[in-house]
């Protein structure tokens, strides 16, 4: 977690401690290490409207300005000025305790010199349009919370902080269409389901109340260890709803739960469920994948994990390599790297990819064969550091010809160096 991001999480905890729900949601506490991507762009159900951005993100508001009544300043503003990661650090941290104080518009003014300095921090614009929230000025929050968005349109908290300015401005309609893209980035996200009932409730929608508020309840089982009544409440909105993408999302979490009791093969069942529901859901494939390779079927797992890649792919690098060979690849979102290389009938080949250095990336592998089938695939077998480093061990290559092995990331964390050997 970078400090930006922890400054974030301990300034929603502040929000919400003082106002409760609805001006913020706490998923973030919860999510910040287990950040699930995006599906594909052009596969979301509903797309929140994006508003027109009314002022730059590197500067101060030029319609409805907000006036600061304390100027915020570093507590070691008389010593040597702090120059970099360090000076935004300390306005982060200060950011943070303004907030704690109630000088929103100090955090503001202290986001606005972190914006100079990195424009496009998209955590200082969220920080700088919660404490706008706090204030009453939404249109400002809205802005800033887009803006954020557009440089990482993976973060469904974002959606989520967006979500809650929507409604309380009395547009429920983009706050509902923003919890919901909230979800296809995290489909167990309780918060959003608990929002999605609220403003159920204000637009008069009874049924939808029912779905959600009862997915919140398996979920909040399932988070206290209560598996099998987590599973028995899921069973309910798959009756409740049995067509709809909430009703994929409970066969995905019922299928976590019956995985996490050791059922992997109820566990795929439900997982091919999701997707009959929403064929898109790079999740179920991931979670399908690893079951399969639970029970031994590295091939089936290969295949999901492939199709998981390559719905999430935004950037593809291509690379031909040798047996013996190591190479360095750095691994961000959406990044997918096809590393061809020739092989041998007999050969017996170890794949593994490990995140380098103190960052935690979830590799993800799978092996093509020379006619591009899916041979196998791993997540987390090749333990390291933090257990997601991925192996395919020993692996007979069944013929001649170009093999390719697909490197990308799971869903604990993707940003940051890997090491690839082929030996």
């Amino acid at each position: 977690m970078t400090k930006q991001r922890f400054f974030l999480m301990t300034i929603t905890v502040i929000i919400i401690l003082a106002v409760g729900t609805f001006a913020v949601q706490p998923g973030i506490v919860r999510a910040i290490t287990e950040l699930t991507p995006t599906p594909d762009g052009n596969e979301p159900t509903t797309t929140a409207p994006q508003p027109t951005a009314t002022i730059a993100p590197t500067t101060a508001p030029t319609t409805a300005p907000e006036e600061p009544t304390t100027t915020a300043e570093p507590s070691d503003a008389t010593e040597t000025a702090p120059s970099g990661d360090e000076n935004i650090e300390a306005l982060f941290a200060d950011a943070t305790a303004a907030f704690q104080s109630g000088d929103f518009d100090g955090a503001i003014a202290l986001m606005n010199e972190v914006l100079e300095l990195e424009p496009d921090n998209a955590e200082a614009m969220v920080i700088r349009g919660l404490a706008r929230s706090q204030i009453g000025n939404m249109e400002l929050a809205i802005d800033d919370f887009t803006f954020a968005l557009e440089l990482i349109p993976y973060r469904w908290d974002f959606y989520t902080f967006r979500g809650d300015a929507f409604a309380q401005t009395g547009d429920y309609a983009d706050a509902n269409a923003d919890y919901l893209r909230a979800l296809e980035y995290n489909p167990r996200y309780v918060d959003a389901y608990i929002s999605l009932a609220t403003v159920a409730e204000l637009r008069g929608l009874n049924d939808e109340i029912e779905v959600y508020q009862t997915m919140a309840r398996g979920l909040i089982s399932q988070s206290s260890g209560d598996i099998a009544g987590a599973i028995g409440i899921f069973t309910d909105v798959i009756t409740l709803d049995n067509t709809s993408r909430i009703a994929a999302y409970a066969y995905y979490n019922r299928a976590l739960a019956f995985y996490s009791m050791d059922d992997a093969i109820s566990a795929i069942e439900d997982y091919s469920e999701a997707l009959a529901l929403y064929p898109q859901m790079h999740d179920s494939y991931l979670g399908r994948g690893i079951a399969y390779g639970a029970e031994g079927d590295l091939e089936a797992a290969g295949a999901d994990f492939l199709e998981r890649m390559q719905i999430l792919e935004t950037e593809a690098v291509n690379e031909t390599v040798e047996i013996g060979d190591s190479i360095d690849v750095t691994m961000g979102y959406g990044t997918v790297y096809y590393l061809t290389f020739e092989g041998t009938a007999g050969d017996t080949v170890t794949m593994t990819a490990s995140a380098q250095g103190q960052t935690s990336v979830d590799a993800l592998i799978a092996l093509l064969g020379p006619d591009e089938t899916p041979l196998a695939g791993d997540d987390d077998s090749g333990g390291g550091t933090l257990g997601f480093d991925s192996e395919i061990a020993d692996f007979e290559l069944p013929e001649d010809g170009t093999y390719t092995l697909v490197v990308s990331h799971a869903n604990a964390s993707f940003e940051g160096p890997v090491r690839v050997s082929i030996r």
